[in-house]
């Protein structure tokens, strides 16, 4: 589950385009991870630690590839615009 997001980093960076992601769900599961993190810290779990460390990492360096491959596109009818 922690690598999970590595698949959809390899696709991103494959298509070369991240708009068909939404970053949401990456920035819920951080949250989530953080929570899970937390919890292990104040447990000192090594068990729940180590797997939501790497969580944490993939889904925040998921989240810098999704924000570096968004392409934002342009509507035909802003760029002729003119303002009245």
């Amino acid at each position: 589950m922690a690598l999970a997001p590595l698949l959809q980093v390899q696709r991103i960076r494959s298509v070369g385009d991240s708009s068909e992601v939404s970053p949401g769900v990456f920035m819920v599961m951080r949250v989530n991870v953080a929570a899970w993190l937390a919890y292990g810290l104040v447990t000192a779990n090594p068990v729940v630690i180590v797997p939501n460390v790497v969580a944490l990492a993939t889904t925040t360096f998921t989240l810098i590839v999704i924000r570096r491959y968004l392409h934002v596109s342009v509507s035909p009818r802003s760029e002729g615009a003119t303002s009245r």
